[in-house]
């Protein structure tokens, strides 16, 4: 029951974290030829630029590197709740894991691709570009997270039905 009762808190904050996590979103967008082709630009070349894999593996990887903290919190406060530790870490260092990586500042946009631009379409490019940059490694870190929480649960679940 109290699996259930973990993966139902699980379930909730992934449902927040695609939700955008308070991202902001440009809606305002001028509808002038410059603002439209600088937005067109660099939504391209950030997708293109995006490290989905490297991202992907560091959102993996977080839940693996807590669940050793779980084991060792779950045995030493009831050696019978293995797993409600081992998750309740995991999912905490994936929402960390989330929160880092919102917060963290996305890169700047290649120079070379600005030169001979005007500074309004330079300003507005390099806006849209690190927004969704960081919207590509939002996506990347909550799947790996989800991944690599699941993988856990997975994991601990085999591991104690076999104790």
């Amino acid at each position: 029951m109290k699996f259930v009762l973990y993966f139902c808190y699980l379930s909730i904050v992934w449902i927040i974290a695609f939700t955008g996590c308070g991202m902001k979103h440009n809606e305002n967008i001028p509808h002038d030829s410059i603002h439209l082709q600088a937005k067109t630009d660099a939504e391209l070349d950030a997708s293109h630029d995006a490290n989905t894999l490297a991202y992907l593996g560091a959102g993996v990887s977080v839940p693996f590197a807590a669940a050793p903290c779980g084991v060792t919190y779950a045995f030493m406060t009831a050696p019978t709740e293995y797993l409600g530790g081992i998750i309740a870490l995991a999912g905490s260092a994936a929402v960390l894991s989330l929160l880092i990586a919102h917060h963290s500042r996305p890169p700047n946009p290649p120079p070379e691709r600005l030169i001979g631009k005007s500074p309004e379409y330079v300003k507005f490019y390099a806006k849209i570009y690190r927004s969704k940059m960081r919207s590509h490694r939002m996506r990347a870190v909550a799947a790996g997270s989800i991944v690599g929480c699941a993988a856990i649960t997975v994991m601990s679940a085999i591991i104690i039905s076999n104790l």
